[in-house]
């Protein structure tokens, strides 16, 4: 972490990053994890224009949460024309727009054998929410998500949001071997 406040957590790693990134955890976890911030591209790493991350498990502070604006991730915020494999995130996030307990939003990203069990939550409008990704659109090319899991409760109180067990959205990507046990509570107008 960059710096921790006591009123605003950890701040993330690598904010807006335009070089190449690679965190290989060798099965470590971070543990106490939280961020009290409205920042967008916020989670335990921050936007990854290109990059990997992988073996790590991320544990979220006890009574407390991993909270953003746009794009925001358990682990983080955005992760483009790169990986996320062998990763767990346990705890609360909650974010804007795209929101999501590993990824707020991955573009042309391979993901691989990550698992989430906690909630997921925003109030925006047109958001978009997952327990694994809020969203994965196709403008830099597709993503992949294969053995994904997801135990969570997503909650979206914004008008005309897209929420789901895995994901909120993914254009034109593909899924295999994934599994969501999650309850989904949808309550704005035309979501």
């Amino acid at each position: 972490m960059e710096k921790n406040t006591p009123t605003g957590g950890g701040v993330p790693t690598g904010r807006n990053s335009g070089e190449p990134t690679y965190f290989d955890g060798d099965g470590h976890t971070v543990t106490g994890l939280w961020v009290e911030s409205t920042d967008d591209y916020t989670g335990l790493f921050s936007n990854y224009s290109t990059g990997e991350i992988s073996n790590l498990t991320v544990r979220i502070a006890e009574g407390k949460k991993v909270k953003g604006g746009d794009y925001t991730g358990g682990l983080i915020g955005r992760n483009a024309n790169g990986k996320i494999e062998n990763c767990a995130v346990y705890g609360k996030v909650e974010g804007t727009l795209h929101v999501g307990g590993i990824a707020g939003i991955v573009e042309h990203s391979n993901q691989t054998s990550l698992n989430f069990e906690g909630t997921v939550s925003t109030n925006a409008s047109n958001a978009f929410a997952g327990g694994i990704v809020g969203y994965s659109p196709s403008t830099l090319g597709t993503s992949t998500f294969n053995r994904c899991e997801a135990i969570a409760t997503v909650n979206a109180t914004g008008t005309a949001s897209c929420v789901g067990g895995v994901a909120g959205a993914i254009y034109g990507g593909t899924m295999e071997k994934c599994h969501a046990e999650t309850s989904l509570t949808v309550t704005g107008a035309d979501s």
